[in-house]
């Protein structure tokens, strides 16, 4: 359970100044100091998953269940010379034109 020190006081020793968050069992916050000295903070409200998965940095994939990173290093194995600024449009273009005639055997 986290808590925020209100005022300054001594918790195992150590002194807390005001502001400080401090993450501690439930049976503690029950006890002094805590109980007169500390707050509980609210808990954090959740966070829809597609907003979680951006602000965690997941690419978004762009082709064929590939990064459009991955999706370079795969063009440029099958020796296809792909620049690092094609736009995704291309990209996708390239990608089907290098890998379609897989899909037809």
């Amino acid at each position: 359970m986290k808590m925020e020190c209100r005022y300054r006081c001594m918790v195992d020793g150590d002194l807390v100044k005001p502001g400080k968050v401090l993450d501690v069992s439930p049976e503690a916050a029950a006890a002094e100091p805590f109980k007169s000295s500390f707050a509980a903070l609210p808990a954090a409200p959740a966070v829809p998953a597609a907003e979680a998965a951006r602000e965690t940095g997941a690419a978004k994939k762009l082709v064929a269940g590939l990064t459009r990173e991955e999706a370079i290093q795969k063009l440029r194995a099958a020796k296809v010379s792909v620049p690092s600024n094609i736009s995704d449009a291309r990209l996708v273009e390239r990608y089907d034109e290098t890998f379609a005639a897989v899909g037809q055997n």
